[in-house]
């Protein structure tokens, strides 16, 4: 992980409702420099792109997920199977 976020309330309140801000401050380690992205990031990314694309397609977040998850699934392939009528959980049955 890149660094710790803690959340702390500061001294100012916001005008006019009176609540007080929030700030954030963000502690790095040594060990991984701000800004490096690591195989863990990019693994997540892809699993993020994949998810949202077979939810923009037409599967439930359950199904997406289970998808996403198995990368040897062509998104394609998926994604075109509801798109030509078969019912999501059909195709996470023939894809599976």
């Amino acid at each position: 992980m890149c660094g710790n976020v803690r959340s702390t309330a500061r001294g100012s309140p916001d005008a006019p409702t009176g609540r007080r801000r929030e700030s954030v401050r963000v502690s790095t380690t040594l060990d991984e420099p701000r800004g490096t992205v690591t195989e863990g990031d990019e693994v997540l990314r892809v699993l993020r792109w994949r998810f949202t694309q077979l939810t923009r397609g037409g599967y439930l977040p359950e199904q997406a997920v289970i998808l996403a998850a198995a990368g040897d699934i062509d998104l394609h392939v998926a994604i075109d199977l509801v798109r030509r009528g078969c019912p999501p959980s059909t195709a996470l049955r023939i894809l599976l």
